[in-house]
């Protein structure tokens, strides 16, 4: 193969940050995370000039024990209950391998508003990451009942490899406002594969006051998703001592399986068109014992209508006759994996769209007052939705990292298989914003019937070539939806993708937890070649006249577009006690009683593909009674009535 010639898919060695001469086949970048806070510069400000300014942050104050493993999180920026904003640490468990528990927080080179922290000099290294926690009081605390502070720590897991000038290190603020070092890890030739546990005894008077913080920094390279640290379990309590690296803990680790194949989002009507090509044989997840003695457990996986709440039912373990099944797990045991068998019967019909959420749930032998007053239980649940929508997808909706083609003129096809006949109307695609500023840059979308693979003469069917202005997501993992000129009627097999125009990458979503590498093809030098080398799956879908679709048609009123969104917006449960979640696209959200007083006000992704992102907790001054949600989307708002059961 020509090694002068750029390749569609040639991979970046990304510790060097520099195109390589070897031949491969995927140009992939480690993509940057993107939450909605700003990014902000944490101060090394002293306790008493915190407690004199009265900043946000400072109204919480904590006291022992600290835990946090991330299970309660959703996919994003960490609790700020716990952490101050702005850390720019990442919230997920897609880049760590093997965690402890489900959810991790990952370090790298990217601020929080979803940028590098510096693209102008792409090898400069320096701090990147900061997670501080908020303010704990500590003056009770006698340095002489065993305080200890630990945490796991992993370097690169599914991300890019920390160099041995990059590090972790671990601060702790004392009396008078000095922040102290008390841990260090650098990069290197380190174990990549497993968590460590740290743990540290903390033992100075001078950390025993009323507004102690720790924090965790990372000193990486600055310009993307580089030298990734994973961080998970971080206990700080007393009545411990040095080996105390053993708990009583059995947590679910991996994200479960999605029922459907290959897919992870299907058009309903097409799933009941032929449920035994769609259905898979089994999902899975899997659960670790953090303790040194056995455990059995049990578990059962329940299925529900995530946008009502309703149980649907139980799929059954293997070689059981019961929803709950039993296994055991010995002291330490690793990635025990939990199964169940898939059943359509008990999913409903006749629906236009759904969202199914099965969830595993395990039962063990841990106390709800766990070790040092912990609770654990919260790591004992884990699942996984399906979209039943108007679009087909292999990716699950979180990218880690970017793809994309960096040849002029060069082609991009992704391959689907339709289960009926349909109108293709709509292709979705996430870019990332990744490497060069490539926005307002045009390029050819395009869909084809079928590609030639026989490498002689290029003999493709195609059926649309569309010319395209490439728009950035304004949010993390969020879709940009591109209305076809015209719409295309097809069945069996079709393939979408672009034509890159100019000379720099066009940076597609890529994620790494679903595989679908057979699926992707390039053509760079007038024949398409299948992808052989990087697994994963592009973020890019077709979707068809199917579901609640924008058409962008200039007929539709802006009254018609508003009775849609009003329609397809739902809130649920209603009745409520602690938490809601919609359905339908909305940014804003206000609780208000019926004094017309607003006791929250919150902001939501509405082009999130997570459920967790639709979800916000509410007020806890709420008492039974009715209240009044405002919603707003864009120039639409309107009000809907909530009804508090406690």
């Amino acid at each position: 193969m020509n090694k002068t010639i750029k390749l569609l898919f040639l991979l970046i060695f990304i510790s060097l940050g520099i195109y390589t001469n070897a031949v491969a086949q995927i140009l992939v970048f480690p993509i940057q995370k993107q939450t909605q806070n700003t990014s902000q510069q944490l101060k090394n400000k002293s306790v008493r000039l915190n407690k004199i300014q009265k900043i946000e942050e400072d109204t919480i104050l904590l006291s022992l024990p600290f835990f946090e493993d991330f299970s309660t999180t959703p996919i994003g920026a960490p609790d700020t209950s716990k952490w101050i904003k702005g850390s720019g640490v990442f919230v997920n468990n897609g880049i760590p391998f093997n965690p402890p528990t489900k959810n991790v927080a990952t370090f790298d080179g990217v601020a929080a508003n979803g940028k590098p922290y510096d693209q102008l000099f792409p090898t400069r290294q320096g701090l990147g990451d900061t997670l501080t926690s908020q303010r704990i009081d500590l003056t009770d605390t006698d340095t002489g009942d065993g305080l200890y502070f630990s945490f796991m720590v992993q370097a690169r897991g599914n991300g890019e490899t920390p160099d041995t000038t990059d590090f972790l290190k671990v601060e702790f603020l004392d009396q008078d406002g000095n922040w102290e070092q008390k841990w260090e890890k650098r990069g290197g030739r380190i174990d990549t594969k497993h968590f460590e546990h740290v743990i540290l005894k903390i033992q100075e008077e001078k950390f025993l006051h009323d507004s102690l913080q720790f924090r965790f920094m990372s000193y990486n390279r600055l310009s993307g998703a580089f030298d990734v640290w994973n961080v998970d379990y971080i206990y700080f309590n007393t009545g411990r001592n040095p080996t105390d690296t053993v708990f009583l803990d059995v947590a679910t680790s991996k994200t479960p399986t999605h029922f459907i194949k290959p897919y992870s989002a299907i058009p309903y009507d097409h799933f009941w068109n032929d449920t035994t090509q769609f259905l898979t044989d089994s999902v899975f997840s899997s659960v670790n014992n953090l303790d040194a003695t056995f455990n059995v457990i049990s578990y059962l996986c329940e299925v529900r209508n995530e946008e009502t709440q309703q149980i649907l039912g139980y799929w059954y373990g293997l070689d059981s006759d019961n929803a709950s099944s039993s296994d055991l797990l010995e002291g330490f045991e690793r990635n025990k994996k939990i199964t169940a068998i898939p059943n359509a019967s008990i999913l409903p019909q006749g629906q236009d769209s759904m969202t199914i959420t099965h969830q595993f749930q395990v039962t063990t032998r841990e106390p709800n007052d766990n070790f040092g007053g912990v609770y654990t239980r919260n790591n004992d649940t884990i699942s996984q939705t399906s979209v039943f929508k108007d679009f087909y997808a292999y990716d699950d909706g979180s990218a880690e990292y970017a793809a994309g083609i960096n040849q002029k003129f060069g082609q991009l096809a992704y391959q689907y298989y339709i289960a009926k006949p349909d109108k293709l109307t709509h292709i979705d695609i996430y870019f990332s914003r990744i490497g060069a500023d490539v926005e307002n840059q045009t390029f050819n979308l395009k869909v084809w019937q079928k590609i030639d693979l026989s490498k002689t003469d290029i003999q493709d069917s195609v059926l649309l070539t569309q010319n395209a202005i490439l728009k950035y997501s304004e949010g993390i993992n969020q879709f940009k939806r591109i209305t076809l000129s015209r719409s295309i009627e097809l069945s069996d097999t079709i393939y979408i993708g672009i034509q890159q125009l100019g000379e720099n990458m066009l940076p597609i979503g890529l994620d790494v937890q679903n595989d679908s590498k057979n699926k992707m093809f390039f053509n760079v030098r007038n024949y398409w070649e299948q992808n052989e080398f990087v697994e994963g799956s592009l973020m890019l879908r077709p979707v068809f006249a199917k579901g609640n679709i924008v058409t962008g048609i200039d007929d539709i009123t802006e009254e018609n577009k508003f009775e849609m969104w009003q329609q397809n917006l739902v809130l649920y449960p209603n009745p409520a006690q602690d938490k809601i979640r919609f359905n339908g696209k909305i940014e804003n959200v206000q609780i208000i009683d019926l004094t017309g007083k607003i006791l929250g006000e919150y902001k939501l992704n509405p082009f999130s593909s997570f459920d967790s992102e639709r979800e916000i907790a509410l007020p806890s001054v709420l008492k039974n009674g009715m209240y009044l949600v405002k919603c707003q989307y864009k120039n639409f708002m309107t009000v809907k009535k909530l009804v508090i059961q406690k």
